[in-house]
């Protein structure tokens, strides 16, 4: 049997809230229908935060109402806070998203918290989730550097990976949010990590600001990934980093798995028409 490997489409967020054009929410709509068509078992749809800080995704909830909810498919949206999460519920959201930088002055750049704050007040949201029956991962962004802090450490990562374990958050994505990554790191930091926490379930996240992209899904495979983020037409970015460019291209990523025999059970040639239609629109 082929080993499989889980593709998050997570264009319609991380690619949409980069971007100057706003599309009607009928066209996220499509393009998050034509993701599923295509094979997609996990789509980062949109972001409850708030809508005048990322006007893009302002019709979160809209688009939710308008996309397709196959039950085999994994729809998550990421929250910013607490008001955030209450609004996923209202929505009937079953799959959340948080994030807490390993970055110290890019987590108060983006949450005007130090990271140690953003962990304490991620204790109430997992509680509310809980409460609710929603299944809530968590991102570790800039675990590969940041452009103010420069590399981050192991140990660094790990503290804050110990404190979200220590919650009961079962699936973590340790993300390259500024592309800082290269492959030899990256192997290290995915093998430490499914060492010593074989319970939990470790994503990865890269974008392909120096290129590396690709080469960094590559070591994350050899490390024992199994799940991975990426992005229609490798689009994307980050508000907070200058010069950061798009995610892994999901077209790409697909194609080199299905080439390296791994199954990923989405259709190559309709992910691609699903590109086409964004760079058309």
């Amino acid at each position: 049997m082929k080993r499989k490997i889980i593709i998050t489409e997570v264009g319609p967020r991380d690619g949409f809230q980069n971007e100057k054009q706003i599309l009607d929410t009928e066209i996220k709509a499509a393009l998050i229908n034509q993701s599923i068509d295509a094979g997609f078992k996990s789509i980062e749809f949109g972001y409850f935060t708030d809508p005048d800080r990322i006007p893009a995704l302002a019709d979160t909830e809209a688009v939710y109402q308008l996309i397709n909810k196959p039950a085999d498919v994994e729809l998550k949206a990421l929250v910013e806070d607490m008001e955030g999460l209450r609004r996923a519920i209202a929505a009937g959201v079953k799959n959340v998203k948080i994030s807490v930088s390993a970055s110290n002055t890019y987590n108060l750049l983006k949450f005007q918290m130090t990271n140690d704050e953003t962990i304490e007040s991620i204790r109430d949201r997992v509680e509310l989730a809980r409460k609710n029956n929603i299944n809530l991962s968590c991102a570790v962004s800039t675990s590969f550097g940041c452009p103010y802090e420069g590399k981050m450490s192991i140990a660094t990562i790990d503290g804050i990976v110990k404190k979200l374990i220590d919650m009961g958050i079962g699936e973590i994505f340790i993300s390259d949010t500024a592309g800082m990554g290269n492959p030899r790191e990256v192997k290290e930091v995915f093998s430490y990590f499914i060492s010593k926490y074989p319970e939990t379930i470790f994503s990865a996240h890269f974008h392909n600001t120096r290129g590396m992209g690709m080469a960094n899904v590559y070591a994350a495979v050899e490390a024992g990934v199994t799940r991975f983020d990426s992005s229609f037409g490798g689009l994307g970015g980050c508000p907070y980093v200058e010069g950061a460019k798009g995610n892994v291209s999901s077209e790409d990523v697909i194609y080199m798995m299905e080439e390296m025999g791994y199954g990923t059970g989405v259709n190559l040639d309709k992910a691609i028409e699903v590109a086409r239609y964004l760079e058309k629109v």
